[in-house]
């Protein structure tokens, strides 16, 4: 497994700990150019999270909707709000 890809395209990051949710460039032989993944730092698995960057706006909509999201004064970013 590689443990970063230059084709791996950060799209989110949390404060300070190096854990990414990226655009996929470079899959493996049963992943979709364009899906996202997630990169931690300290774990080597690629958890897959959608199949395309559509798919992961629109899972991150409905989330913001149903209140899954909120802004942190503290981190100047929107956060899980069970991580608030």
């Amino acid at each position: 497994k590689d443990w970063w890809h230059p084709q791996w395209i950060p799209l989110t990051s949390d404060p300070g700990g190096g854990n990414h949710h990226c655009l996929d460039l470079a899959p493996g032989p049963q992943g979709n150019v364009g899906q996202i993944i997630t990169m931690w730092h300290d774990d080597s698995d690629r958890s897959l999270l959608a199949n395309s960057f559509a798919e992961f706006l629109e899972q991150f909509a409905h989330a913001l909707e149903a209140g899954e999201y909120a802004y942190s004064e503290e981190y100047n970013s929107i956060l899980a709000v069970d991580e608030i």
